[in-house]
């Protein structure tokens, strides 16, 4: 079998993986739902912090601009950004501080060389995350990591692949706390 087709076979063995393994190392690290705890990135040279989404429902998606999953979940996102923008639902996505390492573009690099429909999307952000962020949310470094979270700032869920956990993401966007709990 050809490189590429090994290649192809691992990332997408990864991406069914990925979910299962999630739950195996327990990705939240604690019982859901937990308040997101505050944390920063830079955004277009200037630092924000995730108070700023306060009383929206959105998406923190951290990913290394290396990983061959995180490619086809955003190209997966890119074919749902309307559902998801439908909803008013928010997604940042940010790239690992200082990539775990690795060489790569910048989170919007990334998004305007694998999916740049979503550069136009309005719901859509883009940013580096802070060390601190890192050491918060993603101390053990996983190179694609999300978490749901709510209106009252509430982590729902903690996953990763968006290519294999898309309808969870989709319905945690059309569902409101409000009306009756998490999906």
């Amino acid at each position: 079998m050809p490189v590429h087709t090994w290649r192809l076979a691992l990332a997408l063995l990864m991406a069914v993986a990925a979910p299962v393994a999630a739950g195996m190392l327990d990705l939240a690290d604690r019982a859901l739902p937990y308040p997101m705890p505050d944390a920063t990135f830079t955004r277009d040279g200037q630092t924000h912090s995730l108070t700023e989404l306060k009383d929206r429902r959105y998406m923190l998606w951290l990913v290394s601009t290396w990983c061959h999953t995180c490619i086809a979940s955003l190209r997966v996102m890119e074919h749902a950004r309307n559902e998801l923008s439908r909803h008013g639902f928010q997604v940042l996505l940010v790239r690992n501080h200082d990539n775990d390492g690795a060489p790569g573009p910048d989170a919007h690099g990334f998004a305007r060389r694998f999916a740049p429909a979503l550069l136009d999307t309005s719901n859509w952000r883009f940013g580096e995350a802070s060390a601190q962020m890192k050491r918060q949310l993603n101390p053990r470094q996983y190179p694609d990591i999300y978490f749901l979270v709510d209106e009252r700032g509430l982590v729902q869920a903690v996953s990763t692949a968006p290519t294999v956990t898309l309808d969870m993401i989709l319905d945690f966007a059309r569902t409101k706390s409000a009306e009756g709990g998490t999906p």
